[in-house]
This record gives structure tokens, C-alpha cells and sequence, in this order.
């Protein structure tokens, strides 16, 4: 059984983070630890300099 999950949409405001919050409240329950990492890529801005 995989014991990673990726999520991941073509735009932005899909609704990827209540998904994300929705399967760990589901996952909890079931699996002994969940996390999560969301990039933040306008901070640093790598995404903007890949789509220009």
C-alpha cells in the first residue's frame, strides 16, 4: 500500500486545500501520523519566473 499522497490541480482556487483537510480529518482516524506541505511559491518566486 502507498504510503504517499500527492494532490495537485491545473488552477488555482480548485479547492485542493479543503480536499487536503478533508482527507486528514478521514486519515487521522486511521493512519498514525498525517502531515501535509504546501509550497508557497510566491514567495519565492520559482513559479513566476517558470511561467513568464
Amino acid at each position: 500500500m502507498a504510503n504517499t499522497l500527492y494532490i495537485s490541480a491545473t488552477a488555482e482556487r480548485s479547492g485542493k486545500s479543503a480536499i487536503t483537510l478533508g482527507l486528514m480529518r478521514l486519515l487521522i482516524g486511521r493512519v498514525g501520523k498525517v502531515g501535509f506541505f504546501r509550497h508557497n511559491c510566491f514567495k519565492c518566486g520559482i513559479c513566476a519566473k517558470i511561467r513568464s
